[in-house]
């Protein structure tokens, strides 16, 4: 038996490569996947991500198309070959100086060079996404060469789990009753809830976390103000973990704490994945996890740090609180500015309260902010209600409701990259070739085209049905669905292996 440790990225790959290679199930299928923070992994972003591999027959023309768009140039540049890759090309480049630095993309740095990547709901998502006014865009930046892209795999991450033998999740929190039942539907996923040790013993119950009020304020500068008192109030009896809502609001409170009469600014810290330049933190984030807990000055001028994060320091990072005054005074503090979803909000609370010390948290919110602007009777709801642990679990409720309805829609969206997943497979099992071989290749280039080509029309109608695919396939590839299941009717070549699979299979179990 053999165990590897990996990430998402390296599975993805993992499955992008044995799936060219047409050899899928015979890895996946003998594989147990465990799979920590199991929530996250399935439930939290689109379930579809759209493949590109460089088009070795486009690139030439793009790149002299690119160099004419930069210089300003009107005319078709001479060599080129294509009048609608010379029109795209102008197209794009508009549409590249119409985006926003920090809505659309971010600009960081990677090995010494800028790099702009897109946001998604305004942070990178865990696989980059890639589009051709992004290629422009990086172009200008730093110079780099662009290549031509065109669309080549389809992957559904529930059809990537589900080819495994069998999955085993842990997670401390796998969400409310949405996100439960998407779980279960998927991947008939069965729960079980495993008792913390100090549950089990008597006489021993573990540390409990004190919540210490969920408030309302009216607008942004009052929200930040608010968060520096509890700051203040806070920082000389323990550490003090503030949670923003995103980049802007995680520097506009830095600063404002770094400002406050009564904390040192150079014992602020700022805990994110990027910082204000694009540049990567990694390097520092396990000194600035350790600082986040330490005690600072002597008797006269004892005092812990303020860290101040986002989502990103939210989950995952273990803050270990050893000073026994910060345990006596209640433990870390978490400062909250936005309540997420149930799952994710678990794990906010779980920063504090580590190795069974006790834990406190407070949420400070902006009524004119979301959930509270879409939803203009909920402020006054949520204020009306006494207690904190009221107003708390009517906010994980409707975050809760908002989860269910994009699960909702992402149904439709796994329904449709469920098959067209099933037919890249299907594809790639036929006309196998290495994971580096060029696109499209020239050993299958008549099928790889077809291929090409039926993607391109799927990007085109975005929204597609499953029926508009399944005539697509069909038109472009001859493929067909039987009706009433995701199995494939392909070649003469594909049902006689398929047929010899299932023979030697059937002799196996006898």
């Amino acid at each position: 038996m053999q165990v590897v440790y990996c990430l998402k990225s390296r599975i993805n790959n993992l499955f992008m490569r044995k799936m060219l290679e047409g050899e899928l199930d015979e890895v996946l299928g003998q594989t147990v996947i465990i799979v920590d923070e199991v929530d996250d992994l399935v439930v939290n972003e689109n379930p579809n991500t759209n493949y590109v591999k460089e088009d070795v027959e486009r690139t030439p023309d793009l790149r002299k198309c690119f160099a004419a768009c930069k210089k300003g140039e009107f005319m078709l540049p001479r060599g080129v070959r294509s009048q609608k890759m010379w029109d795209e090309a102008q197209k794009v480049a508009k549409e590249a100086d119409k985006k926003v630095e920090g809505r659309d993309y971010r600009v960081i740095e990677e090995n010494g060079k800028k790099v702009a990547v897109i946001l998604v709901d305004g942070k990178i998502p865990k696989v980059r996404q890639t589009a051709l006014w992004l290629t422009y865009r990086n172009y200008l930046l730093s110079g780099t060469e662009p290549n031509a892209e065109s669309p080549f795999a389809t992957v559904c991450t529930p059809y990537i789990f589900n080819k495994y033998r069998a999955i085993f999740g842990l997670s401390g929190s796998v969400g409310g009753a949405a996100e439960l039942h998407y779980l279960a539907s998927t991947y008939g996923a069965i729960k079980f809830e495993v008792p913390r040790f100090l549950d089990t013993c008597t006489g021993d119950a573990r540390k409990v976390v004190t919540n210490h009020g969920v408030e309302l304020v009216d607008g942004e500068a009052a929200l930040i103000g608010r968060v520096v008192q509890v700051c203040l109030k806070w920082v000389r009896k323990v550490p003090v973990l503030v949670i923003t809502s995103g980049p802007d609001e995680l520097l506009k409170v830095v600063n404002a704490v770094k400002e406050c009469d009564g904390i040192h600014a150079d014992e602020v810290q700022r805990f994110s994945q990027f910082d204000a330049h694009g540049r990567t933190l990694k390097d520092k984030w396990e000194t600035i996890i350790a600082d986040a807990t330490k005690r600072l000055g002597g008797n006269a001028d004892n005092r812990c740090r303020v860290t101040v994060t986002d989502r990103f320091g939210g989950r995952g990072h273990d803050y270990q609180v050893m000073d026994k005054d910060a345990i006596a005074n209640g433990g870390m503090l978490v400062v909250a500015t936005t309540v997420p979803d149930e799952r994710e909000w678990i794990q906010w609370r779980g920063r504090t309260a580590r190795q069974d010390k006790p834990g406190q948290y407070q949420v400070v919110l902006n009524r004119r902010a979301e959930p509270f602007a879409s939803n203009p009777s909920l402020a006054d709801q949520v204020a009306s209600m006494r207690s904190g642990d009221e107003r708390l679990a009517r906010l994980l409720e409707v975050q809760d409701e908002t989860i269910g309805a994009t699960l909702k829609k992402y149904q439709l969206d796994q329904e449709l990259g469920e098959q067209i997943n099933e037919l890249t497979e299907a594809f790639f099992r036929e006309y196998p070739r290495s994971f580096d071989a060029e696109w499209p290749s020239n050993e299958h280039r008549e099928k790889d085209l077809q291929l090409r080509a039926l993607f391109e029309q799927l990007q085109a109608n975005k929204g597609s049905s499953v029926k508009y695919f399944q005539s697509l396939a069909k038109d472009k590839l001859g493929i067909s669905f039987s009706n009433d299941q995701t199995a494939w009717q392909m070649s003469d070549m594909w049902k006689r292996r398929r047929e010899g699979e299932m023979a030697g299979q059937a002799s196996s179990q006898h």
